[in-house]
């Protein structure tokens, strides 16, 4: 008991130190909270810097919102453009970003909620990547069926969970759109859990919103902690 107490609360400590590193990087008040020096003192080649910014400016590489290089916990360079940018799928054309403006996040938060399964997993707050995803869920006795009970945590955690889900094909907005319909769900974690299994868990790869949504949530159930309170949305960092 002892034992399993101390691991869940260095994993809640692992999380809130990851979360917190995120968080400072997301709303990047960076020059103000994070100790700044030059290229060279840390060993990078400034020149090189240089002409990366300048060739963004330019346009070699689309569509790059923000550059923040740092190296031994020290921001060495910081830079913004412009560029498209978008809000829950509705464009908001060209924005002029700077450090204090939001981003449309989206597989950002996802893998940063891999990170955080794999630090709670480090911590032994997560035993056993092969439980059942329902095992988390008990509260759905209506769905601990032996052809659900078969999706493992590990499914989630790769986006194989065989679960019927398409954020693909129609825009986001779309009300058949499998992320927007999930958000107007009244209970989200059984729209997810509900739909309908069209592979084997493990076997087929598919780009889901709905299986970083039930990872988010194995994370707080094992962890105990909260992750919306520490500011990391699951899809977005935008209202």
């Amino acid at each position: 008991m002892r034992g399993s107490f101390r691991g869940t609360c260095l994993a809640k400590g692992l999380l809130a130190a990851l979360l917190l590193c995120f968080v400072a990087s997301a709303q990047v008040a960076a020059r103000d909270e994070l100790p700044t020096a030059s290229a060279e003192s840390v060993g990078i080649d400034a020149a090189a810097i240089a002409r990366l910014t300048e060739d963004i400016r330019a346009g070699a590489y689309k569509n790059i919102h923000g550059l923040l290089v740092l190296r031994s916990g020290k921001l060495v360079a910081e830079a913004y453009f412009q560029g498209e940018d978008e809000r829950r799928g509705r464009p908001l054309g060209t924005v002029r970003f700077d450090s204090d403006t939001l981003h449309d996040l989206r597989s950002v938060s996802k893998s940063v909620t891999s990170a955080l399964f794999g630090i709670a997993m480090a911590a032994g707050a997560i035993r056993d990547i092969d439980a059942p995803v329902l095992s988390y869920f008990p509260e759905y006795k209506d769905l601990q069926t032996p052809e659900r009970l078969r999706i493992r945590l590990r499914d989630v955690l790769s986006m194989t969970s065989g679960l019927e889900w398409d954020e693909s094909s129609r825009p986001y907005g779309d009300p058949l759109n499998s992320e927007t319909a999930m958000d107007a769900a009244d209970d989200r974690y059984r729209f997810i859990l509900a739909r309908p299994i069209v592979a084997s868990p493990g076997e087929r790869f598919r780009y889901s919103g709905g299986d970083t949504m039930l990872l988010a949530a194995v994370i707080e159930r094992a962890t105990k902690a909260d992750l919306a309170r520490a500011q990391v949305r699951q899809h977005h960092s935008l209202p």
